[in-house]
């Protein structure tokens, strides 16, 4: 991955790729899982609290969520590999903004 910077202050450190994120669907949890020692490493590589991303609550699971998405659209955007749990949740969320939320049958859960 050339661009490291997701965010105007948010980077991902070097050497770290997407795909150590090891995500994995959960049918147990209707969710996505994933290894949380790259996110630690981001956390800790811009300076933040790893509870901010890894903690329990909805603004932490919003904000690793988002990290994710963008981290995931950034690699694609470079060639990097297809995931397929991404790559079925942007295609739901396309489809729910060309048809409606409510017209569109989910697949499975959030990225949370």
């Amino acid at each position: 991955m050339t661009e490291r910077s997701l965010f105007k202050d948010l980077e991902i450190p070097e050497g770290l790729e997407f795909s150590q994120l090891n995500v994995r669907w959960n049918a147990r949890k209707d969710d996505i899982d994933y290894d949380p020692a790259a996110m630690w490493l981001i956390a800790i590589h811009n300076g933040l609290d790893p509870d901010s991303l890894l903690g329990n609550s909805p603004d932490s699971r919003t904000l690793a969520s988002l990290i994710m998405s963008v981290w995931y659209s950034v690699q694609r955007r470079q060639g990097g590999e297809r995931n397929a749990i991404f790559e079925q949740i942007f295609a739901e969320v396309e489809a729910w903004i060309d048809y409606g939320a409510t017209r569109v049958q989910r697949s499975f859960g959030s990225v949370h």
